[in-house]
């Protein structure tokens, strides 16, 4: 999983990954976290996946990197590339 985010990650980040040691990773590297997360996300909405397990596992896992924000925003980003006009929003979230 994790060569297929790389994949999906643009030069400059694949290049940024490279070069950080996992401590790296974990002391500083929440802009790259970040983006590995994005890029996770991309990965279950272009495989036309809803990212609904992908979503809670995250916020069970790793809150602090993977908000409700978060979860709501994916969420929207599948709409147009799902065509699902009316998916299920949690409540919770709002």
């Amino acid at each position: 999983m994790l060569v297929m985010m790389m994949i999906a990650c643009i030069q400059d980040e694949q290049n940024s990954l490279r070069l950080m040691t996992f401590q790296m990773l974990l002391t500083s590297g929440r802009d790259m976290a970040d983006v590995l997360i994005k890029r996770l996300i991309d990965l279950y909405i272009c495989d036309s996946a809803a990212t609904d397990a992908i979503s809670a596992r995250l916020r069970d896992v790793c809150p602090s990197l993977y908000s409700c924000g978060d979860e709501l925003y994916s969420k929207v980003r599948q709409i147009p590339l799902t065509g699902h006009g009316s998916m299920q929003l949690n409540p919770s979230l709002f």
